[in-house]
């Protein structure tokens, strides 16, 4: 089996596996180890629910999304059982509900993140380790996404630097929190831009709003609620900056080129 010629999914999957089997290693807890599995599993389950009402056909590769959210949220939500059930509930639910032309808006996974912080969960990031540096490297080169991730992570570190000079938060760019948000989760294919322009300006606007939510002392996880509000910009930075073959075609089926997600 060639590694390089499996879809990016599948590689989603293999490097969450492996980025939370290190952060178990790490931060090991019983109620981890439980988040970890049932996380995953509710997230199927409420997916294929969803198929089976809608009357669509399922077949097993369309638990791949529905996973790879649950993983993301295993890792995001700090350990706890009731979070661990709601939060994949949540996420596949208005990822079929809040959608335009047949896409998700929104970062599945961030989204309910963003709303269970609000009803008390803890947004730990906790299984994050400089383990999501290679894999994630790799991630951004896959989907051709290296410039938005890039873009967020240098502008957010002079950003920092410039707020804060003498604070802890100027070695920000060095947590592994800062790198899984930047190449896990910034480029999901769906809902970030796939011209280039639009990837630039995705990612430093993301830059831009995180160190102003920083300054401000929000009061909810400031990467979240980034990314939540650059999503609405995705389908406008798409329509500005076609510049990628076909972009005419595409933008007309209202749908990015995905191929990379389901194919070599």
């Amino acid at each position: 089996m060639n590694f390089l010629k499996l879809n990016i999914k599948t590689h989603m999957l293999i490097f969450m596996g492996i980025v939370l089997v290190v952060g178990l290693a790490l931060n090991f807890s019983t109620m981890a180890l439980v988040q970890v599995i049932i996380t995953p599993i509710i997230a199927i389950a409420v997916e294929f629910l969803i198929l089976k009402i809608k009357k669509n056909n399922i077949s097993l590769h369309m638990a791949d999304e529905p996973a790879i959210t649950g993983m993301i949220l295993a890792l995001l939500i700090s350990p706890n059982l009731m979070f661990a059930v709601i939060a994949p509930i949540i996420a596949i639910i208005l990822k079929h509900v809040i959608v335009y032309k047949k896409i998700n808006v929104f970062n599945p996974a961030a989204l309910s993140a963003f709303i269970i912080s609000l009803i008390g969960a803890g947004i730990g990031w906790w299984a994050a380790t400089y383990l999501v540096i290679p894999l994630g490297l790799f991630l951004a080169w896959r989907l051709e996404k290296l410039r938005l991730s890039f873009s967020f992570l240098i502008l957010y570190v002079v950003l920092n630097m410039a707020a804060f000079p003498l604070s802890a938060n100027v070695r920000s760019f060095i947590e592994p929190i800062t790198w899984f948000f930047a190449f896990f989760m910034l480029l999901e294919p769906k809902t970030s831009p796939y011209t280039k322009k639009g990837q630039y300006i995705f990612g430093a606007g993301a830059a831009i709003l995180s160190a102003i939510f920083i300054i401000a002392a929000a009061p909810v996880d400031i990467f979240i609620l980034s990314l939540l509000i650059m999503n609405l910009t995705k389908n406008w930075l798409n329509k500005k900056f076609s510049d990628m073959p076909s972009a005419t075609a595409k933008l007309k089926s209202g749908y990015p080129d995905l191929t990379p997600l389901g194919q070599p």
